[in-house]
């Protein structure tokens, strides 16, 4: 559910900075572009690189 939210957050960060989203209906489009993202990394990326700098960021602080 963590990653699932961070890409859409992500996705419509990036559709507000562009002025991309103007009506709902992009916002909706932004948002299923951020959970088919999700999906995509998900069941083709292993979880160590997408927890990578939360790894290194914990390595930082507690080694």
């Amino acid at each position: 559910m963590t990653l699932v939210s961070t890409f859409v957050l992500l996705a419509l960060a990036v559709g507000n900075s562009l002025g991309w989203l103007t009506s709902v209906l992009r916002v909706v489009i932004a948002i299923g572009s951020g959970v088919l993202v999700w999906l995509v990394l998900v069941y083709h990326v292993d979880d160590y690189w997408l927890f990578f700098p939360l790894n290194e960021l914990l390595k930082v602080f507690f080694e």
